[in-house]
């Protein structure tokens, strides 16, 4: 995308690209809501007298370290109330699409132009390929690798002329194929819990499931909350600072701080709680069962009773949002990756069944070995994409160090 994006540059020397800023704050967040309803706007007005078929909705984040600074934008992947993944186009929802904050107002603007050049080109190259009089089952990968470089190609000559050119160009191309665009701003990606809630257990899948993604968060769980805690005071005897550490030790704290880190990392909360009593424990709660009731207050909710948390409780988040108070997760950059990966390995499941039952020179033995192969291909990609987005924590931080979790809880 780097090349793609015209006001994207970089000094030299200097990781960061030109206007990047280390904290947004209101009148950054301020002047990208008003580009991105700018976009909104040009869009409603060039598509007026049509019904939307595809709706996007455009929304920011943070900036999180140790992902790329040339990370600029991602779609947030939607899931259903019952976990499973869902295509918004297919099931005529919204398309979430999060802008990196941190960016210059003019980069975040230029790359959600370009997702709606991508998102069009791809939709109406699909519908082609998907026509049985078309003959290009099959070639799904090959006929959205053409549509994205037809798309950036005609982003490049609109965008140079304006970005009010741009969005006025591909809204009237969408009107003029049948797929009328509406586009809207909302600050936050996740801002109810009811959003984060059910995201839950596909993140922790793609923790368990996708190994350059697991060690990128136990790399970075081991260096914030994988060591062990350190007790001293002044005028605390040696061998009453080592009868303290050994409590410390009896009581988990490393393990419940580093799973608590991992909470917030994978799921994009973590809450520990240190409860009060004649012996203190930890414990951590269930992010998905928790409510934020006002700053500092929680409850668990469970089986349709509310029950307000004792104790001292550490909020921990993975991606802060702007507005929400909950957190969003580290891995939600990858969670799109995830979702093709996970279909891409149910084609290759089906095709080897069918290469074992049917002759390899049979019209579905030969069916079936070119979407091994494509599957092959596309997940090689796959893993190339998503070790240049986690390439920092992988091949820069230390190993993570061994019992950093409690036994049996290596996997969420």
């Amino acid at each position: 995308m780097v090349e793609i994006l015209p006001s994207v540059r970089f000094e030299a020397d200097d990781p960061k690209p030109v206007g990047f800023v280390n904290e947004v704050d209101e009148a950054h967040l301020d002047a990208v809501g008003n580009a991105l309803r700018g976009i909104a706007k040009a869009v409603a007005s060039a598509s007026e007298g049509h019904e939307a078929a595809l709706r996007v909705r455009f929304c920011s984040v943070r900036y999180t370290p140790t992902l790329p600074f040339v990370l600029y934008s991602f779609h947030i992947a939607c899931i259903g109330d019952n976990g499973d993944f869902i295509d918004e186009t297919d099931e005529g929802g919204e398309i979430s699409y999060a802008l990196v904050a941190n960016h210059a107002v003019e980069v975040q603007r230029e790359a959600a132009l370009l997702f709606l050049y991508e998102l069009l080109f791809r939709r109406e190259a699909l519908r082609q390929a998907l026509d049985p009089s078309e003959g290009r089952e099959g070639e799904a990968d090959a006929v959205v690798a053409i549509a994205d470089d037809k798309a950036r190609r005609e982003f490049r000559d609109r965008i140079h002329r304006g970005w009010r050119l741009a969005a006025t160009s591909i809204a009237q191309r969408a009107a003029a194929t049948g797929l009328p665009l509406h586009v809207r701003y909302e600050v936050d990606a996740l801002p109810t819990r009811d959003d984060v809630v059910r995201r839950i257990p596909r993140l922790r899948l793609a923790y368990n499931d996708v190994d350059i993604a697991r060690e990128a968060i136990d790399k970075q769980v081991s260096m914030i909350g994988g060591s062990d805690p350190r007790i001293s005071a002044p005028g605390l005897m040696q061998a009453d600072e080592d009868a303290l550490q050994r409590l410390m030790a009896s009581l988990g704290m490393r393990q419940w701080v580093s799973q608590t880190t991992r909470d917030a990392e994978v799921c994009g909360n973590g809450y520990l709680v240190t409860a009060a009593g004649p012996e203190p424990y930890l414990y951590a709660l269930r992010p998905e069962e928790v409510e934020i009731l006002a700053p500092g207050s929680y409850a668990v909710s469970r089986g349709g009773s509310k029950e307000l948390v004792r104790g001292h409780v550490v909020h921990l988040r993975g991606i802060e949002q702007f507005e929400s108070p909950y957190g969003i997760s580290y891995l939600e950059p990858i969670l799109d990756e995830y979702r093709r990966r996970h279909i891409l390995e149910r084609v290759a499941h089906g095709a080897n069944y069918v290469l074992g039952v049917r002759p390899p020179n049979s019209e579905e033995g030969s069916w079936a070995q070119q979407m091994v192969d494509m599957t092959e291909r596309s997940l090689a990609e796959s893993n190339k994409r998503l070790d240049d987005l986690l390439q920092y924590p992988r091949k820069w931080m230390r190993d993570a160090r061994k019992g950093l979790y409690f036994p049996g809880q290596e996997r969420m």
